[in-house]
């Protein structure tokens, strides 16, 4: 199948399957391995394991507007054009994050960039115990959409009225200009997939912002 006019990045959480695509490539998928697919590349995912696979995608559309178009290896046309790149996130180099106050790089915050597509991106933060992203106050992301997804680790996620929980498995949606932060008040690190919806990070805008109230109004 192929989804035209809509990138996709899906990572492994767990299980074993092959990235197969129509010229004959195949790629080996694992826990934490990731792809990116461009607009129109066909591809199928094959599970010849024993174990459940279980991925999480994200595409650069609404999932109402995601059209899925069979595509036939022996009769359609299919050129080859560097449409699917695969990587283990855990082998992208990582570099200090940048902090949000001033210059001042966010210590025990390490970063790294995974996929830049034409409308998406995909970002792997690793927070180290005690650390807070922002360091102060809330940042939030003007015209942009952001989804935070937890790989492992545990934190807890501020806004200026409200405290939720952040566990394995479970992803948060923040709207543009929605401010916020991620504090790991665990004792391991904090791993992440951040998706944009831009495909630049250098589109994605921080701005800072200060809270004048500040209640917790819920921590479960």
């Amino acid at each position: 199948t192929c989804h035209p006019d809509c990138e996709e990045i899906t990572l492994i959480l767990d299980g074993e399957a092959t990235l197969e695509l129509p010229d004959g490539t195949a790629y080996e998928l694992k826990t934490d391995v990731s792809f990116y697919l461009a607009e129109g590349q066909p591809h199928r995912v094959v599970n010849r394991s024993l174990t459940t696979l279980k991925y999480v995608v994200v595409y650069s559309k609404p999932l109402k507007d995601v059209k899925r178009v069979p595509f036939h290896a022996d009769t359609d046309t299919y050129e080859n054009e560097n449409g699917c790149v695969v990587k283990n996130i855990n082998e992208c180099q990582q570099k200090m994050a940048p902090g949000f106050t001033g210059n001042k790089a966010d210590e025990g915050h390490s970063t790294s960039i995974i996929f830049e597509g034409n409308n998406i991106c995909f970002l792997h933060p690793i927070q180290g115990p005690g650390v807070s992203s922002p360091e102060e106050d809330f940042v939030s992301h003007p015209g942009v959409d952001e989804l935070e997804f937890a790989i492992t680790g545990t934190a807890t996620v501020i806004m200026p009225n409200l405290g939720l929980k952040l566990t394995p498995q479970i992803m948060r949606y923040n709207a543009p200009e929605q401010p916020s932060k991620t504090f790991n008040n665990s004792d391991e690190d904090l791993r992440l997939a951040v998706f944009y919806s831009t495909g630049q990070l250098k589109n994605v805008f921080r701005t800072h912002k200060h809270a004048r109230v500040f209640d917790v109004l819920n921590e479960d």
